[in-house]
C-alpha cells in the first residue's frame, strides 16, 4: 500500500503506520459492491509510491482493486451525467457531457429496448430522480439484475440522453432490480417535470385508456393529472377507449419530442380486478319493515356508487337508505329502485370487504322474490369507472305475521279453514300457505290445524 503495515497492540487496537487508510474509500457503488473509485475517494493516489507502479492515466498509484482514471473524465455517477437545469433545442434538457467518454455504474433494469438485447437501462443504487440511464449498442449483452460498469461516449439521440457504443464489465450478477418510482401522469408530459424522470423505472396508478393504439401502438393513460403515452419498445398491450389499469410499469424514453412509458412484458400491465358487490338474503313478515345489506369488495378506493336494487314491488320496496361504517359521512340517496352515494370531502371507501349500505325494505305481501344489484356504477379517483361484478342475486322470503292466514290477507277467517282443506285433499301450495297452515307445527298439515284455525277464529286466539 506503500505505507507501514499496521501494528496490532494487546488490548485490539490498530495502531496506523504512515501511508495506511483509516477512512471511507469512497467507492462509487458501495450499495452494490461496486468497487472502483468515486471522484473524491481519499484512495485516489495514496498508493505505492514508487513511480513504476503508476496507473495507467500516468498519476500516482491509488489504492485498490480500480483506479481512478485521472485522464479522462472518470468514474462519474449516473445522478452526475443526467442532472441538468438548462435546457437545450426543442425544449429537451441535454447531459452536460454531450461529447464526453465517460464511466458509470449501476443495475441493469431492463434489456432488448427496441429489439436488441445490447440495448438496456441502468440505474444507480440511489434510484430516484435523474439516476436512470440509457446505453446503446454495447459490446457485451447483460441480464437485467447485473451489476455492470460502463464506458461510453455520451450523447443526445434527438433529445434522449444515451451511453453510445459502451464498453461493458459485468461485475456480479442477480442483484434485485429496484423499486420503480411512483408518479402521476401529468409528471410524464412537459420536459421541465418529466426529463428528471428519462430512463427510470416509473409506476402509474389507477389509470385509464383515453387514447387507444395509434399505428406505431403508442397509446395514452390518464390518472386525472395528465394524459401520457405508454410505448412499445418492449412489449405491446392490445388497449382500448376507457380500459382501466391499477398500475403500469415500465422504461420513460424520449422520442419525437415525446416522453413515453415503455412496459417490459405482461406483468408490468395490472388490470383492475372487477370490484364485486353483494346483497344479503333477508327473511321478513309481511307488512312489515326490515333492514337488508350491500357489501362491497374493493382492491382499489371507492368515491362513488350507483346501484339499481331489482326486486318485485309487489313482494317489497325501499323505504329507506343509510350509509355503513364503511361510507360512514357519506350521502346515500335513491329514487325508486335506483340507490346513489358518493362522498362532499372525499372519504373514500378503502380497500376492503363489508357492507357500504343498510337498505329498510317494507314487506307489501306474503311471498318471494329475488332482490338482484344492476346497472353498477364504481368511480375512483377523477370519476375514473372501475370494472364491477354483482354476480349472485339475494333471496327475499316474506312470511304473514298471524298464523293460519294461508292467504295472507292480514286476518284468520273461513277463507283460510277452505284453502287448508284444499291442501290436506292434495291441493298445491306455496312454502308460506304450507308454514301458515301447520299451526301445530308437526310438519304436516292435516284435521289438528283446521281445529285450531277455528279457535282463533272463534276465540281469537290458539
Amino acid at each position: 500500500m506503500g505505507g507501514q503495515e499496521a501494528q496490532v497492540v494487546e488490548n485490539g487496537t490498530a495502531t496506523w503506520g504512515e501511508g495506511m487508510l483509516n477512512s471511507d474509500p469512497l467507492f462509487a457503488g458501495r450499495i452494490f459492491s461496486d468497487y472502483y473509485l468515486a471522484v473524491n475517494s481519499p484512495c485516489i493516489d495514496t498508493g505505492d509510491p514508487d513511480p513504476l507502479q503508476n496507473d495507467p492515466d500516468e498519476t500516482p498509484a491509488d489504492m485498490g482493486a480500480f483506479y481512478y482514471d485521472q485522464a479522462g473524465s472518470g468514474m462519474l455517477s449516473i445522478y452526475e451525467i443526467q442532472y441538468t437545469e438548462e435546457s437545450g433545442p426543442d425544449n429537451y434538457y441535454p447531459s452536460l457531457y454531450v461529447g464526453e467518454t465517460v464511466m458509470t455504474t449501476g443495475i441493469v433494469t431492463a434489456i432488448g429496448y427496441a429489439g436488441n438485447d445490447n440495448n438496456f437501462f441502468i440505474t444507480s443504487p440511489e434510484v430516484g430522480i435523474w439516476n436512470s440511464l440509457y446505453l446503446y449498442a454495447s459490446d457485451v449483452t447483460p441480464q437485467p439484475g447485473d451489476e455492470i460498469t460502463a464506458t461510453g461516449e455520451i450523447t443526445e439521440y434527438y433529445g434522449f440522453t444515451e451511453m453510445y457504443h459502451p464498453e461493458i464489465v459485468i461485475i456480479n450478477s442477480d442483484n434485485p432490480i429496484p423499486d420503480p418510482v411512483i408518479v402521476n401522469t401529468g409528471d410524464l408530459v412537459s420536459p421541465a417535470e418529466a426529463e428528471q424522470y428519462e430512463s427510470c423505472l416509473v409506476t402509474v396508478h389507477n389509470v385509464t385508456v383515453v387514447t387507444g393504439p395509434d399505428g406505431n401502438n403508442q397509446w395514452y393513460v390518464d390518472d386525472n393529472s395528465g394524459a401520457c403515452q405508454v410505448d412499445d419498445k418492449f412489449f405491446h398491450q392490445q388497449t382500448e377507449v376507457d380500459d382501466y389499469f391499477s398500475a403500469i410499469t415500465g422504461l420513460l424514453d424520449y422520442n419525437f419530442y415525446e416522453y413515453g412509458l415503455n412496459p417490459r412484458f405482461a406483468q408490468d400491465l395490472v388490470a383492475a380486478e372487477a370490484v364485486t358487490l353483494w346483497i344479503d338474503d333477508l327473511e321478513m313478515l309481511a307488512y312489515q319493515t326490515d333492514v337488508v345489506e350491500i357489501s362491497l369488495e374493493n382492491g382499489q378506493p371507492v368515491l362513488g356508487f350507483q346501484i339499481e336494487l331489482i326486486i318485485d314491488p309487489q313482494v317489497a320496496e325501499i323505504l329507506s337508505t343509510s350509509a355503513t361504517v364503511r361510507t360512514e359521512g357519506w350521502s346515500i340517496t335513491f329514487n325508486e329502485n335506483l340507490i346513489l352515494g358518493f362522498t362532499l370531502e372525499q372519504v373514500e371507501i378503502a380497500p376492503g370487504n363489508g357492507p357500504i349500505i343498510d337498505i329498510e325494505l317494507l314487506a307489501n305481501t306474503v311471498g318471494a322474490a329475488d332482490m338482484c344489484l344492476e346497472n353498477l356504477v364504481i368511480s375512483t379517483y377523477g370519476g375514473i369507472q372501475l370494472p364491477a361484478q354483482a354476480p349472485d342475486c339475494g333471496s327475499l322470503f316474506v312470511a304473514a305475521g298471524i298464523p293460519g292466514d294461508l292467504d295472507g290477507n292480514g286476518s284468520v277467517n273461513v277463507i283460510d279453514i277452505v284453502m287448508t282443506i284444499d291442501i290436506i285433499f292434495g291441493a298445491d301450495a306455496t312454502d308460506y300457505q304450507l308454514w301458515a297452515a301447520d299451526l301445530d307445527s308437526d310438519g304436516d298439515v292435516n284435521v289438528m290445524d283446521i281445529v285450531l284455525i277455528v279457535t282463533i277464529i272463534l276465540d281469537g286466539s290458539l
